[in-house]
């Protein structure tokens, strides 16, 4: 059977403008008048900010001026560009705020508060066209030029407004993720201080096992030294695991017994090391609970959004796609999964001049660095492809021909690399391949099984597309869960 590709519309004779999609100001300024269109440069720093307001042209209405970030401050600085917008005759007006972390975000609130189009400039951009103007020389008025200049030009990018589901998800999915890296430093410096007291003692245990789902940490806790586990033998270990409610095999503490018969001496500082370990151990089970308690949230916003249909994806759990959720933002901001793709810079990066063209090179370097990790974690064990097949979707290959990748052989072991130990997902396991139309088995190459071959950054295309199918069907056809209907006037690129 044949199947049929999807032809993208030819774009004629429509015209075209150079530069962002979301900075674009030509036909506003080109309603009103240069002279009449006025633009607010804004240089945050911590404590206090500098702007001035030009017009189109560059003649400077302002000059530099210093505000406070302070609730006055702000509000005598937008109610002045108010006054002065209507005196100067400036009927149409962008405020162009440069990005600086997060202490720039007080400004732009006041701002969008005080019913100005409020844009935001990158730094990268900002700083290119201060080294033009003034290469030897880096002052708060020389970045204001910078501003405006990036500003004219369409780096001015406006931010669609993200509803208070998608910020608190993406707070909540944030925290969690700190709170788990700062778990797993915690994690090695108690086996480094166990190692001192009990030498090899977390050897006999599998890795990741150590702290979850084994009884070293209970053994441990009751019995601190290799001395005391000798004295105690299995039947005293036994009686004291029963005691605690801890389930054990007979097996795993005569090897822990038979360890203790021939433990080497450990350290002189052990009393002080065992204390250590065991207040930094209490430590992990308060960030155990607050992780707990942070997937719960994270479940309790994300089946508010059209995200949750991603559950029904195999090897995606809460955690994962309440990250991407999070960091992606509402669904409807993106014209299509290219959009997503290239906000997440999951696309290769390209060298052309002349007849030279590579455009095979690696993922390219500027991106949202936090939605291009939660794209990776939804698809770093490789599960997109089969997502494809199921789906019906393809891929581009280097040749330019449409063809399916093929399906991997076993389930994730975890959606999330940095899962707590209640593990979402099932072990990694043989399972079945997804169906496919009949007649396309033969296109379907069969890797060998278990084999650890590379991803491919072509493969993570295919998790937007996937996600945009399921995420817009859904909300056809459940009344847009978590979401209106609502037109796309502005898209990420």
């Amino acid at each position: 059977m044949i199947t049929k590709t999807r032809k993208r519309k030819s774009i004629g004779t429509k015209k075209r403008f150079i530069g962002k999609p979301a900075g674009q100001i030509q036909e506003r300024v080109q309603a009103v008048g240069p002279e009449h269109f006025g633009v607010v440069a804004v240089d945050c720093a911590k404590r206090r900010s500098k702007w001035m307001l030009c017009n189109f042209f560059g003649k400077v209405v302002v000059e530099p001026t210093s505000v406070e970030h302070s609730t006055g401050g702000l509000r005598e600085m937008t109610q002045l560009v108010a006054r002065t917008c209507q005196a100067e005759g400036l009927t149409d007006v962008i405020v162009a705020v440069e990005m600086t972390g997060i202490y720039h975000k007080p400004v732009q609130r006041a701002f969008r508060k005080g019913g100005f189009d409020t844009r935001i400039v990158h730094p990268f951009a900002s700083s290119h066209y201060r080294q033009p103007l003034h290469p030897d020389a880096k002052t708060d008025d020389h970045d204001l030029e910078a501003i405006f200049q990036a500003a004219i030009r369409g780096y001015g990018l406006a931010t669609l407004p993200v509803g208070e589901v998608y910020q608190s998800l993406q707070a909540v999915s944030r925290h969690r993720h700190n709170l788990v890296k700062q778990r797993s430093r915690l994690m090695v410096q108690i086996r480094r201080l166990l190692h001192q007291t009990m030498p090899g003692f977390a050897d006999l245990f599998d890795e990741g096992k150590l702290f979850h789902h084994s009884i070293a940490l209970p053994v441990a806790l009751q019995f601190p030294s290799a001395e005391a586990i000798r004295e105690a033998g299995v039947d005293g270990i036994s009686r004291r695991l029963n005691q605690i409610h801890v389930s054990f095999q007979t097996r795993t503490i005569e090897r822990i017994v038979a360890w203790a018969g021939n433990a080497t001496e450990p350290s002189e500082l052990t009393p002080m090391y065992t204390r250590q370990w065991q207040q930094l151990n209490q430590v992990r089970q308060m960030w155990d609970e607050q992780i707990l308690a942070t997937e719960r949230e994270m479940a309790g916003f994300l089946v508010e959004t059209p995200y949750v249909l991603l559950l029904t994806v195999t090897g995606i759990n809460v955690v994962s796609a309440a990250r991407f959720a999070g960091e992606a933002g509402p669904i409807e901001h993106y014209a299509s999964a290219r959009a997503i793709n290239g906000r997440a810079g999951l696309f290769p990066s390209r060298y052309q001049s002349d007849e030279v063209d590579h455009a095979d090179g690696s993922l390219i370097r500027q991106c949202n660095r936090k939605l291009r990790g939660a794209a990776m974690l939804g698809g770093k064990f490789d599960q997109v492809p089969s997502l494809l097949s199921w789906s019906g979707g393809t891929v581009e290959t280097a040749e330019g021909r449409s063809a399916r990748p093929p399906l991997p052989d076993c389930q994730p072991s975890h959606a999330d690399g940095l899962s707590t130990h209640r593990g979402q997902t099932s072990v990694a396991r043989q399972r079945r391949r997804s169906r496919i139309p009949a007649g396309q088995a033969a296109r379907v190459p069969s890797p060998p099984p278990n084999s650890d071959r590379p991803i491919d950054p072509r493969h993570e295309r295919g998790f937007f597309l996937v996600a945009e199918i399921r995420l817009r069907h859904g909300s056809e056809t459940a009344g847009g869960i978590g979401s209106q209907e609502t037109s796309w006037p502005q898209t990420h690129r």
